[in-house]
């Protein structure tokens, strides 16, 4: 494993290290393990983080359940159009909070919808396709 990246955080872990990158409100965090990585760049935003890796951006990001769709939108507009922006290839990971059955939900919200729209006209190609669960809570087992 070359790159660890956290949503959520645990926010004084992140900040007392200087090995992790963070984005501005400290909601996603890198840490790169293999020092050997030419990173040619990072820049850090609300919400996510680009890094530059050989010809490689790799978009880091986590976006709330809990604001509102028109902020939504405002947050998918600028990590897109920064994509858009970017010479070489893309790669976007994260967690960002919306259903659609292209990554496994069951069903489609209207993040999802949005999303999948930026999706279809960057042309970019989904491989979570939910039969991996990307969390799973932690049960106590009690004797």
């Amino acid at each position: 494993m070359d790159i660890i990246i956290a949503s959520e955080p645990n926010k004084k872990l992140v900040q007392e290290s200087a090995r992790w990158i963070t984005d501005s409100r400290l909601d996603v965090a890198v840490y790169l393990r293999n020092k050997e990585l030419e990173v040619g760049s990072i820049r850090k935003k609300a919400g996510y983080i680009c890094i530059k890796i050989k010809d490689y951006n790799i978009y880091c990001g986590y976006s709330s359940p809990n604001i509102s769709l028109a902020d939504y939108k405002q947050y998918i507009d600028g990590l897109m159009e920064d994509v858009t922006g970017n010479t070489g290839k893309s790669i976007i990971v994260g967690d960002l909070n919306v259903k659609s059955p292209e990554w496994g939900s069951p069903t489609t919200d209207n993040r999802g919808a949005y999303l999948s729209e930026w999706i279809s006209s960057l042309d970019l190609v989904v491989h979570n396709n939910g039969d991996i669960p990307t969390f799973e809570r932690e049960t106590a087992h009690r004797l």
